[in-house]
């Protein structure tokens, strides 16, 4: 009798995690549909999609250690197209993988990527940690890198961020031949505000001190008036730039100081990032990024610059920024200091940090 008692337990524990998964399974084929009357207009001709899972930052504990195992499901039109592998024991956890498939407008009416994020459990079933839809119209023929934040899922429902994702997305045309018209870096749209031209004339010298390395994207826009395209003439050119250090930073933290890291972009990409240095007024990188581009084919003509305070909980924070005129670096190398300005809560301040570095550009 007892055994049969025991039998029925765990028959009724096996039931019980049998529904649950239909459960699950009905709820993601339900949050892939479509309505009909909001299905998006992406034309008509075959589509591919390409997907890169960057990484993700600040997950829901899940575990009774403070940590969860991360990984990523990646559905269409109720299929699942993959998975990431799984990260152990973090919150923050780093994937840079790639998706690619193809689908028929004329046959469905999915238009939306559905991400699950899932902690792996190694002696029970995993535990879904939140959802989040990407909308395909957005990156129609334009390839975007963008960040967007995980809602809630099962325990978690309720709670409007248990993650946040940095992907690249792109959708075009299965005929469509080369790169895509364009290429846009889409504005984190927790804190920063959309760049406006800024333009500091440099002066000249040096002086920094040490340094260490930093995880979270989030990505601005820059944008070149028109009529403010500076002659350099046609010729594909090279670019290279020294980060030596900066000093005289404005302190975002209680303590009085900043943990600094500096990111650079180009025609609206980020072209890397420094190292970051904890509680520190100053800090030293001497690190060099190197990038071509074709004045032909772009009217950028400045290089931005942006300062941060590296932030262990909450969001980084965007202390300064500063453009760099690439004229003024044409076929000679300089070593030379400017001034970021303030941004977000600095802004009105002309002077929360001083950067030494060196530039050229020069035709390739």
């Amino acid at each position: 009798k007892k055994e049969q008692e025991e039998q029925q337990k765990k028959d009724e524990i096996e039931k019980a995690k049998q529904a649950k998964k239909k459960q699950l399974e009905d709820m993601q084929l339900k949050q892939q549909q479509v309505v009909p009357e909001e299905v998006d207009d992406i034309g008509q001709d075959p589509k591919s999609v390409y997907l890169k899972l960057i990484g993700i930052f600040d997950i829901a504990a899940m575990d009774s250690n403070g940590k969860s195992d991360p990984y990523i499901k990646v559905f269409f039109d109720g299929n699942q197209i993959g998975k990431t592998k799984k990260v152990g024991n973090t919150l923050n956890a780093e994937y840079n993988e790639e998706f690619k498939f193809d689908f028929d407008p004329k046959t469905t009416n999915a238009r939306r990527i559905l991400l699950e994020l899932w902690d792996h459990d190694t002696f029970s079933d995993d535990d879904q940690i939140g959802k989040v839809e990407l909308r395909l119209k957005n990156y129609l023929n334009v390839k975007k890198t963008d960040q967007t934040k995980f809602i809630g899922a099962d325990r978690n429902v309720g709670k409007d961020d248990v993650g946040t994702l940095d992907f690249e997305l792109e959708v075009k045309s299965k005929d469509q031949k080369g790169p895509s018209p364009q290429v846009v870096v889409a504005e984190r749209k927790i804190k920063q505000k959309q760049i406006q031209q800024q333009v500091e004339e440099p002066s000249s010298s040096s002086t920094g001190q040490v340094a260490q390395r930093k995880t979270k994207q989030a990505i601005t826009t820059q944008q070149v008036v028109p009529e403010e395209i500076d002659d350099i003439g046609k010729e594909p050119k090279s670019v290279y730039l020294k980060l030596i250090g900066i000093f005289d930073i404005a302190a975002m933290d209680s303590n009085g100081k900043s943990d600094p890291y500096i990111k650079v972009f180009f025609d609206g990409k980020q072209i890397g990032k420094t190292k970051k240095v904890k509680n520190a007024l100053n800090a030293e990188y001497n690190e060099e990024f190197k990038f071509d581009f074709d004045p032909k084919t772009t009217n950028a003509r400045r290089i931005l610059l942006e300062l941060w305070d590296y932030d262990t909980i909450g969001d980084n924070d965007q202390i300064g920024k500063v453009e760099l005129r690439l004229k003024n670096y044409l076929n000679v190398k300089k070593t030379d200091q400017t001034k970021f300005i303030g941004a977000d809560q600095n802004v009105g301040k002309d002077d929360v940090g001083t950067l030494d570095f060196e530039l050229q550009v020069k035709n390739k």
